[in-house]
């Protein structure tokens, strides 16, 4: 906010110091509303009583009265610089001050007051070692009938301290103090102006008010502490003017946080020191003091931590509620304004997870206490000055100058000035029960989502916030007010607002959302709004043909309902309520992306009418903002996984079987073979084998057991398969994520018996030597095992398998054995090893006649199956892998060969096993392959 104001520079002169310690105390800075005596003491009456009655003075007598003025703040001046204070000891303000009774009373109180500053900035290094002053002479009204005159002064200084000039002497810190109002009361005595009392709000009074001390009891205090030398100050902060590695290793892990930005935070504090953002906070100077209120808002508008504000949103309350977040001044935290509370919320409560009846959100600030010397720009200081255990007041570090924290503040007001200014206990020795140092080292959740509305600054108009015009119930784009409720005539107001650059990911959960807006004028009336989107993914704006009532209403259609009952006052700022299912609908959009427009529209129906700012208006006046969108969206999942399909799967050549994908919503674990089920017509024996897989995607191979009918693999949840967020499929409870609705595959079985006359064995020639000798292809069984002189036995089955279809893809192949006989010598089962299968086709071999040859001819696939050693009713099964079923011949002949893996067992007599071949007189008997097939 701009000011007149008047300059005057005070060269440091040498002053003498006589000081009178008088009891006095006054009320400068309560931070923790309610928890101290807020009465008003004569030095420190609010500048905001009403004045006295009287007439405006001619242009003589204003400047009579801020000559008087002029000087007796040259004196304060100077009794705070670096001269020597002889004059001042001797003569104090002079014959400045009234002769009035009242006005000893004040000189005694000023005297003691200014007596404990000079001796505390003796001790700190906080002399003023230059400084300028400006004073803005404000309602100066003058009682003609008692010639007493009362005004307003605004002051507002420039200091280079004493310790800012040692710290750096060529360039030294230039630290700015704002905003202190006094109320001036003059008694004129013999055509002389002079000084009745001076009533203004101060830290240090704040310091005796809340300490209960005299002015002589704190000096005393101080007296028994001796001068701390520049180096001890330096070193007892121990910083390095560079940025400190910190460890935020007491943080809890949440990928969800965010960098808070540090200096951005520096930056708004710097600008708001002085110009207050009335336009989005109250100030809370007049009720226990706006430190706290000053440095949330630095952290939250520039470091950009994240709101947390809980759901549902407590009812307006003057005493603030649980979180950190402003609204308006009845929708607050108690942590965005008080000192205590705000540092429980930075260092713990940010922290929190689900509390009865309240969804708590983990937004904000995150922070621990660090030492002086971890301290860094964007961090906060809290003081505790009476040692009543109640911290007073909070200021955020903006520099470190040469190893001195250097903070802004409110009430007081200062841009640059060290942090020792406020330090009225500590010094030197730190003590942490006086003074803390808290590092904000990230803030949890997403950044925040800010959207004001927007306009053409040089035209001063924009058609982002449009709507209704009461009067003849028509559009218009470019009112300074935007109306919410019944035309004057009849007829309800349809209002929207549209905001741009919205930073919100497609389908992001919107955790909550509100739009604030500045009052313009006082009701009462109840008026009833539905609140709705545009259902488009990227809002325009409004114009005749497209205004807020033609946009298309989402389907369904489910408004959130705005019942405004509460008194709403000029320029004061009120909020929806949360409208989150509206925007996620919105950025649920087919189309949505980041940084697209939306538009919110607000219907009435019921019979009164309200307005709110509108840019047009809000762009001229300061003080005033046209409606914003405050919103936090969630990257956290809250949304359980599901099944998507179950669907066939191509043929997988390294694998036997049937291959079901599976798909899930998102990304899961704990898939495995126990979370499927099949339901199976016409086969039996079939079973899940195996569950490979990640993410979202699963294969599944299931055994397709015998026998000719359909296979159908089904999920059954048992809360076993979580997200990357712990969430069970369905969410919490079994069955609720169930999928009995999968594909089925159509198997066929084909059962082959041996050719005759390409069935039969092979005796090798001799042991040893890898070659047939006799091959037999005639007999009603062949055998496998060894014959005398330890000769090995193979033997061969051969199959017509063309009659399968040519596109067939094969699920499972089984050959089947049939024992004839009794076994001679010692069983090879226990002697020989497995006995194995190889498969070629269409034949081993040059031709499909049984030749000794065949004995050693290359296989197309070796060991592709291996019998079991325990036969079933005479039966002996085997199962070929998928090298093997890759290997039969869908268009002609298949021929396998049997062996043991051992080829004798060295006893020199004959050892085998007899099983009926091709030529058996009994079919049944016979060799069988049995093929399941499916079409692709």
């Amino acid at each position: 906010m701009a000011r007149q104001k008047r300059f005057v520079f005070l060269v440091v002169i040498v002053v003498a110091l006589f000081l009178v310690i008088a009891n006095s105390t006054t009320l400068a800075q309560a931070i923790n509303k309610g928890q101290i005596d807020v009465t008003p003491m004569p030095t420190s009456t609010s500048s905001q009583e009403p004045l006295q009655s009287g007439k405006i003075p001619s242009i003589e007598e204003q400047e009579a009265i801020k000559n008087t003025i002029q000087l007796y703040f040259e004196i304060r001046y100077r009794a705070l610089s670096m001269s020597d204070s002889n004059d001042f000891k001797q003569n104090g303000f002079g014959d400045l001050i009234s002769d009035l009774h009242d006005a000893d009373v004040f000189l005694q109180q000023e005297l003691g007051k200014l007596q404990v500053e000079i001796k505390r900035a003796e001790l700190d290094h906080l002399r003023y070692a230059q400084y300028k002053f400006f004073l803005d002479f404000r309602n100066i009204v003058v009682d003609i009938s008692g010639n007493t005159a009362t005004l307003i002064v605004i002051e507002e200084n420039e200091v280079i301290y004493d310790l800012s000039q040692q710290l750096n002497p060529k360039n030294p810190l230039v630290t700015h103090r704002y905003n202190v109002e006094h109320m001036i009361v003059l008694h004129k005595e013999q055509d002389q102006w002079k000084i009745v009392s001076d009533n203004y709000n101060d830290y240090l009074w704040a310091v005796l008010r809340r300490s209960k001390k005299t002015p002589e009891e704190i000096l005393n205090d101080l007296n028994m502490r001796e001068v701390q030398p520049i180096s001890e100050v330096i070193t007892q902060a121990g910083i390095e003017n560079t940025e400190t590695v910190t460890d935020d290793a007491f943080l809890l892990v949440d990928n969800s946080t965010h960098p808070y930005n540090r200096d951005a935070a520096v930056d708004y504090a710097l600008k708001h020191a002085n110009n207050y953002n009335l336009e989005y906070y109250p100030t809370y100077d007049g009720e226990g003091g706006d430190c706290t209120n000053f440095v949330s808002q630095s952290i939250y508008e520039g470091g950009n931590a994240s709101m947390f504000i809980p759901s549902p949103l407590p009812a307006p309350s003057p005493n603030g509620q649980s979180g950190w977040y402003l609204l308006n001044e009845g929708q607050r935290a108690s942590a965005w304004n008080d000192v205590g509370a705000f540092y429980t919320f930075v260092t713990s409560e940010s922290f929190l997870e689900a509390g009865p009846g309240v969804e708590w959100y983990g937004e904000g600030p995150q922070g621990y206490l660090v030492d002086i010397n971890q301290i860094m720009k964007g961090d906060v200081i809290q003081y505790e000055d009476n040692g009543d255990s109640t911290w007073d007041h909070a200021v955020i570090v903006v520099d470190i100058v040469n190893g001195v924290p250097q903070v802004a503040s409110h009430s007081d007001d200062f841009d640059k000035t060290p942090y020792t200014t406020f330090d009225w206990v500590n010094k030197p020795a730190l003590d942490p029960t006086h003074i803390r140092f808290i590092h904000i080292e990230r803030s949890n959740g997403n950044p925040p989502v800010k959207s004001e509305i927007e306009g053409n600054t040089i035209t001063n108009q924009s058609s982002d916030d449009a709507g209704t015009n009461p009067t003849g119930c028509v559009f218009s784009a470019t009112n300074n007010e935007v109306y919410l409720g019944q035309c004057f005539g009849g007829g309800n107001t349809v209002s929207g607002f549209r905001f741009n650059n919205v930073q919100i990911p497609q389908d992001a959960q919107i955790k909550y959302a509100y739009v604030t807006f500045a009052v313009d004028g006082q009701y009462t009336d109840t008026v009833n709004i539905q609140i709705y989107g545009d259902d488009v993914a990227n809002s325009s704006t409004f114009t005749t043909s497209s205004p807020p009532s033609s946009r298309p209403t989402p389907s369904p259609f489910n408004p959130v309902l705005w019942d405004i009952t509460e008194q709403w006052n000029l320029g004061t700022r009120r909020g929806t309520p949360d409208i989150s299912s509206v925007i996620e609908k919105i950025v649920s959009n087919h189309g949505w992306v980041s940084g697209n427009s939306l538009s919110l529209i607000f219907k009435n129906t019921g019979s009164h009418i309200r307005r709110v700012i509108a840019f047009e208006r809000a762009n001229t006046d300061l003080i005033l903002s046209p409606a914003r969108l405050i919103v936090a969206y969630g990257s956290e999942d809250v949304t359980p996984p599901s099944v998507s399909s179950i669907v066939r799967s191509p043929a997988n050549p390294n694998l036997t079987g049937l291959n079901f994908t599976v798909t899930f919503s998102e990304s899961v674990t704990g898939v495995d073979i126990a979370d499927f089920i099949l339901n199976t017509t016409g086969v039996s024996g079939a079973n899940v084998t195996s569950v490979n897989g990640s993410g979202n995607v699963y294969t599944v191979n299931v055994n397709s057991g015998s026998g000719s009918g359909t296979i159908q693999l089904n999920l059954l949840d048992d809360d076993s398969i979580i997200d990357s967020a712990s969430q069970p499929l369905g969410g919490a409870g079994t069955g609720n994520g169930n999928f009995l609705t999968g594909q089925s595959f159509t198997v066929t079985s084909l059962t082959l018996n041996s050719l005759a006359s390409q069935d039969g064995h092979i005796v090798e020639s001799t042991e040893n030597s890898g070659v047939g000798g006799t091959a037999n292809s005639t007999g009603t069984s062949f055998v496998a095992g060894d014959a005398t002189s330890d000769r090995q036995y193979v033997a061969f089955m051969h199959f017509d398998t063309s009659t399968l279809p040519d596109t067939v893809s094969i699920s499972s192949a089984t050959v089947k054995v049939r024992q004839q006989g009794a076994v001679t010598g010692t069983n090879p089962f226990t002697t020989h090893g497995n006995l194995l299968i190889d498969i070629q086709k269409p034949y081993f071999g040059t031709s499909a006649s049984l030749v000794a040859a065949d004995f050693q001819a290359v296989a197309g696939q070796s060991s592709v199956a291996t019998f079991i050693s325990t036969p079933i009713n005479s039966w002996y099964s085997a199962f070929l892998n998928s090298a093997g079923t890759l290997q039969i011949n869908l268009t002609g002949t298949t021929q396998l060969r049997i062996r043991f893996s051992l080829d004798d067992n060295d006893d020199n007599g004959a050892d085998y096993i007899a099983f009926a071949s091709g030529n058996n007189t009994a079919v049944a008997n016979r060799p069988q392959l049995i093929i399941q097939y499916y079409m692709p």
